[in-house]
């Protein structure tokens, strides 16, 4: 019996792990990880970024929640089944609104590797690249 549990057990976590484990296509791996961290991610590929993810569902919406003090604009990505692009439209579903941000400043990515260590199990984690702010209502209070 003890031998039964053993390998059940073993088993187990065989499998558990090959759960967590995830491969990503080359279009959702970051400046930072390709360059063994020896480098950060400018704007020009955060939004080369966004544009490879916004085709990747009809469920995701990339816009702006306003502009930086370059005039730039500051990306946002909102997921939602329906897809919804207003905050009336994510109050009108009824459903509930998670706000994730990943990170503040273009350079840092700490806020990034949290979400995708945490969440590295679940589809989340694709939304996740550091500097997009990751909204599901964040324009304007409703």
């Amino acid at each position: 019996m003890k031998k039964i549990c053993l390998v059940l057990l073993f088993s187990a976590s065989i499998f558990a792990n090959a759960q967590t484990n995830i491969t990503y296509p080359e279009s959702l791996i970051l400046v930072p990880e390709k360059s063994n961290f020896e480098k950060t991610s400018t704007y020009a590929d955060v939004m080369q970024f966004l544009n490879s993810i916004k085709t990747m569902s009809p469920n995701i919406y990339v816009g702006s929640i306003g502009k930086s003090t370059l005039e730039k604009d500051i990306p946002m990505v909102v997921l939602a089944n329906p897809m919804v692009q207003t905050p009336a439209a994510a109050k009108a579903s009824g459903k509930p609104v998670i706000y994730i941000q990943a990170n503040i400043h273009a350079g840092e990515i700490e806020g990034y590797w949290v979400i995708k260590k945490t969440y590295s199990t679940t589809k989340l984690l694709y939304l996740c690249p550091f500097i997009i702010q990751m909204v599901m209502i964040k324009w304007q209070r409703v």
